[in-house]
């Protein structure tokens, strides 16, 4: 009952605490081993896997800190095929993240996660039980339960056979050992005070060390990955306001996760959107004071994290505002940079529509610049990016397909063919665009300004 109800709350946390990470870093989104195939996949996660548990095994067998939290596993004095269930929570915490995390954080097909959890499941009963195996010279390969017995004895267990799948990394260095056709005579801990009870043994993993200073030292350094973590379901309770529109009550709760995670691109780079999505439904003289603050939040976003596309993407929009306050030399300098961000937000995340759609009015801007003003600033500014109305078609249209039901990426659309002349094209954009429900708060100044344009077509 107790391995049944650990296992259901502990892949809760591990899964959250995962998903969690992927929402500040965006890792996933980079689908780094996705274009590999499953079979591949699974071969490169199997192996690496192991080998890091192999490591790891063997650190806890040398370390009284990590010792604590593994002594559970080999508490049991009859090695059988359920014994592997018998572990410390803050164990399997460890190694169970360490084996998923890096597979959803690069993007393995999740049929290769679930053939890696059935085969770790499967092999941990396998090499527990207490079958009577002979695998022959397979054993230096393939690990197995005439080998692994030998790592619970109650004598030798502490220094020999650290492998779990595989067990050529014990052969090759040096920790195997496989009497034949000897068995342990015994399993389980020399400790004769160790608890046999669930909970108990929980709780023997913390009991007073030596020193009260090794005490402090080990609780330290386990509570420091919950206490300096802010909580996804806060981050999440930032968006919920942003998707409802109250981009202040937002800020406040990104505010709060950056207090305990001041260097986190993905909260930045939101109280950047926030900033932004404010000014524009603010009063003028608040706006450029909105902006500002939008500009500080993604550049630091860009800053701590150069891989993360949204920090690049809104750092362009930013960047855009601030260009409206300044003079004719440093919105030139300025538009150079700003294509720069968005290219490279296009190019981490090839599915960023917000940066598509801003990269499309940033090609509109260029379209209404006429051949004299370009001339002009070629020679006494250093020079305009190139580009005009049919790039802006392209990437707008990109947006809509990725994102067809946000009102902003047709409305901009609309404003091309119109100042393109294409006045039908701008007509039936619009229509399509009133269709939508708002999302954004600034959303409903889009479409009082589409009415009054379809109203003079």
């Amino acid at each position: 009952m107790y391995g049944i109800l650990q296992s259901y709350l502990l892949s809760w946390i591990i899964f959250g605490f995962i998903k969690w990470v992927d929402s500040l870093t965006s890792i996933s989104r980079w689908n780094i081993i996705t274009p590999f195939p499953v079979w591949a996949q699974f071969l490169f996660f199997l192996v690496v896997h192991d080998c890091y548990i192999y490591f790891f095994h063997r650190w806890q067998h040398r370390n009284k800190y990590l010792y604590r939290i593994h002594e559970a596993h080999h508490s049991i004095s009859d090695v059988d095929w359920i014994a592997g269930a018998r572990s410390h929570s803050l164990e399997i915490f460890i190694n169970q993240t360490l084996e998923f995390a890096p597979m959803i954080l690069l993007g393995a097909n999740p049929v290769v996660i679930i053939l890696k959890g059935v085969v770790d499941a499967v092999w941990g009963m396998y090499i527990h039980s207490n079958i009577d195996v002979r695998s022959g010279k397979l054993q230096y390969f393939i690990n197995g339960p005439e080998m692994h017995r030998w790592h619970h004895a109650k004598v030798k267990g502490n220094s020999v056979n650290f492998g779990t799948k595989f067990a050529f990394w014990d052969w090759i260095l040096g920790t195997a050992y496989l009497p034949r056709p000897e068995k342990p005579a015994s399993y389980g801990l020399t400790d004769a005070n160790y608890p046999k009870g669930y909970l108990q043994q929980h709780r023997f993993a913390f009991r007073q060390m030596k020193s009260k200073k090794e005490t402090k030292q080990i609780m330290h350094n386990l509570l420091f990955i919950f206490i300096f973590f802010p909580s996804v379901q806060e981050i999440q309770r930032g968006d919920s306001f942003f998707v409802a529109q109250d981009y202040q009550a937002a800020i406040s709760v990104y505010e709060n996760c950056l207090r305990d995670n001041p260097y986190s691109a993905e909260i930045l780079w939101r109280m950047s959107r926030a900033h932004i999505c404010l000014g524009d439904i603010s009063q003028d003289e608040v706006k450029k004071g909105c902006y500002e603050e939008a500009l500080t939040y993604s550049s630091q976003a860009v800053h701590y994290d150069s891989l993360n596309s949204d920090a690049h993407c809104w750092y362009a929009v930013s960047l855009g505002y601030i260009a409206i306050y300044e003079g004719n030399r440093k919105k030139v300098e300025l538009c150079t940079q700003i294509q720069k961000e968005l290219q490279k937000a296009i190019r981490l995340n090839p599915n960023n529509d917000i940066a598509y759609s801003i990269y499309g009015s940033f090609f509109r801007a260029l379209g209404n610049v006429n051949w004299i003003e370009r001339q002009l600033a070629d020679l006494l500014l250093g020079g305009l990016p190139r580009g005009g109305f049919a790039d802006a078609e392209i990437m707008l249209k990109k947006a809509i397909e990725l994102a067809p039901n946000i009102i902003r990426h047709r409305y901009e659309l609309g404003l091309v063919y119109l100042d393109w002349g294409k006045k039908e094209e701008a007509k039936k954009v619009f229509s399509q665009a009133l269709s939508l429900a708002p999302t954004l708060a600034s959303d409903e100044i889009r479409i009082k300004d589409m009415k009054k344009k379809q109203s003079e077509l």
